[in-house]
């Protein structure tokens, strides 16, 4: 074997190591999360007739609009709605807990 193949064996194995390390990084996972749920939210749920819809509602009522709609819709949209509620509380605990971010409080 040449040292010219060795070079290449073992650079192969660290962009492997590296790309490995990219993809089990929390941050990808997270994003691979909220990419899937913001996709299977927009299969069930079309958000231009949700605001068209809303947009027509008197201004008083818009509260009690919202809540009937989230009351009356698919168990799935609920499902992935709390999916996405938890994700993001998730991480914002877990970027408030690093020892390396500053968060501003008010």
């Amino acid at each position: 074997m040449t040292t010219n193949n060795i070079h290449k064996t073992v650079m192969r194995r660290v962009y492997y190591a590296y790309a490995l390390s990219l993809v089990t990084h929390v941050a990808f996972l997270y994003g691979v999360l909220v990419s899937v749920l913001a996709y299977s939210f927009t299969r069930f749920v079309s958000l231009p007739h949700v605001f068209e819809n809303i947009s027509q509602v008197p201004v008083g009522e818009v509260f009690s609009y919202v809540y009937d709609a989230f009351v009356s819709t698919e168990y799935w949209t609920l499902i992935i709605l709390t999916l996405f509620v938890l994700v993001a509380i998730s991480l914002y605990r877990r970027i408030q807990n690093a020892p390396h971010i500053r968060m501003a409080h008010s």
